[in-house]
């Protein structure tokens, strides 16, 4: 049994309803998936159709359907989101928390080198045809957004490692 998505992800930041979408349709099996685990009825299952299609103008999430949508699918999407509109950057928490020896310090800045590399070469490619379209842009913020917070990550496990030393 396939999800049944009608728009796809193609790398951007989302704005909140999109975000939803794609949290929602990429968990599991999708929807239906996430009304079990959320222990909604599936009853409600053309509700929250109409509530998570962002071309339907007659039904609209809730605050309380955001937070469960967060809370079963921990989909970064959301956050991506809420951040993009107030000029944050999320840090995964246990991610930053956990005490990293020697070796995972290195990898964690040797991966900020690809990331920085590949906004270099998204930049490039965007360039090509003499200009920067849209989605390019909106691709652009997605990938500076995956450093920025790959950086604020490696920053708070050097915190930890120092503590722990």
């Amino acid at each position: 049994m396939g999800r049944k998505r009608r728009f796809d992800d193609d790398g951007v930041i989302y704005g909140l309803q999109m975000a939803c979408y794609h949290a929602v349709y990429d968990y599991q099996q999708g929807l239906k998936s996430f009304l079990d685990a959320a222990g909604v009825s599936r009853e409600k299952l053309q509700v929250w159709q109409k509530k998570l299609a962002p071309d339907v103008h007659t039904h609209y999430l809730n605050p309380y359907d955001i937070e469960l949508i967060i809370e079963v699918t921990k989909d970064t999407h959301i956050l991506q989101a809420v951040g993009h509109l107030a000029s944050v950057v999320w840090v995964d928490a246990e991610k930053a928390a956990a005490v990293p020896g020697d070796l995972d310090l290195l990898k964690v800045f040797s991966s900020l080198g690809s990331k920085s590399s590949a906004i270099s070469d998204h930049v490039a490619q965007a360039l090509s045809d003499g200009e920067v379209d849209d989605i390019e842009f909106a691709r652009l913020e997605a990938f500076q957004q995956d450093l920025d917070r790959a950086q604020a990550e490696l920053t708070k496990m050097v915190e930890h490692y120092r503590r722990a030393k």
